[in-house]
């Protein structure tokens, strides 16, 4: 594979890894989001079915 095939593959294949990355970035973004939010109030369950 010579720099010009890599050249023209990263310049086919270059906004589609960058559409691609961003997607992953935003998912885990938003999972990261939701635990952040549903973790206290599923510990706050748990540790009140303890108590009682």
């Amino acid at each position: 594979m010579t720099v010009a095939d890599a050249v023209s593959l990263g310049i086919q294949f270059g906004p589609f890894v960058i559409a691609l990355l961003s997607l992953v970035v935003a998912l885990v973004c938003t999972i990261l989001r939701i635990f952040v939010n549903v973790w206290p109030t599923f510990t706050r369950l748990h540790h009140g079915l303890d108590i009682r």
